[in-house]
């Protein structure tokens, strides 16, 4: 069987005792790198699906189990878009998921809202299924298609709640490719003298961005760099792309 991703789930029956079993043995089990929050077991399991076609470095056409095809955006993760005109590094974001996901068989993992707002399935993309549940950072680091972009350089961390299952493994990995210069964080950046913030969203914006206006006086927050910004842990706006 697979989720019921239109948000209701299908009776099964002893349902109720298994998940009370797995809570009971998640307890025992001790907590490590997860918050007892992000402890909860794969309910439904991860759905083994085809990558047909990728649209983008984070938007992809699969096929489920049931044969009917759906357009999945990856969460936590916004790759450089190949509009026109193309963005940087938004080629080479599209020849990275080509060469890892189309054609394949992966496992398909969603998180608390499994639409947006355009009807696009959400979800994380396991190149393998994890050994052990929760998934060590190792295991996530290895087989989690959402982190390798962020750790190869290929994407920019997203964070958009409640979708936030993996963000603080997300925010390392990110952080460690910058540290790196890998992928996109090599491409020289036109910097801004300063930069405005967001405290509400945690976006960050060229000081022209229209999105600025809309700013309440007390979540504006003054960012003397692009790379203070980061450090404060916030995320680029996707319309000015600071």
């Amino acid at each position: 069987m697979f989720p019921n991703l239109g948000g209701v789930r299908p009776y099964r029956p002893g349902a109720f005792w298994f998940a009370v079993l797995l809570a009971v043995i998640v307890w025992l089990g001790g907590c490590g790198a997860w918050s007892d929050e992000q402890r909860t077991q794969r309910e439904d399991g991860l759905v083994e699906v085809l990558v047909l076609r990728v649209i983008d470095g984070d938007t992809m056409l699969i096929q489920m189990p049931d044969r009917t095809e759906e357009r999945l955006r990856l969460i936590g993760v916004n790759t450089p878009e190949v509009s026109d005109p193309p963005e940087p590094y938004g080629a080479e974001a599209v020849a990275y998921a080509v060469g890892h996901l189309e054609g394949r068989t992966v496992f398909l993992e969603t998180d608390v809202e499994t639409r947006d707002r355009h009807g696009r399935l959400l979800g994380y993309l396991w190149t393998k299924n994890p050994d052990e549940w929760p998934p060590e950072e190792n295991t996530i680091r290895a087989h989690l298609f959402n982190a390798r972009l962020l750790l190869d350089g290929y994407a920019q961390l997203m964070t958009v709640p409640p979708n936030v299952k993996y963000v603080e493994f997300f925010r390392v990995f990110q952080q460690e490719a910058r540290e790196e210069g890998r992928g996109l964080w090599s491409l020289p950046v036109d910097e801004e003298a300063y930069y405005i913030g967001n405290a509400n969203t945690m976006r960050f914006h060229r000081p022209d961005c229209p999105a600025v206006a809309s700013i309440a006086p007390y979540n504006r927050v003054h960012l003397e760099t692009r790379e203070a910004a980061f450090e404060a842990a916030y995320e680029p706006c996707r319309t000015c792309s600071p």
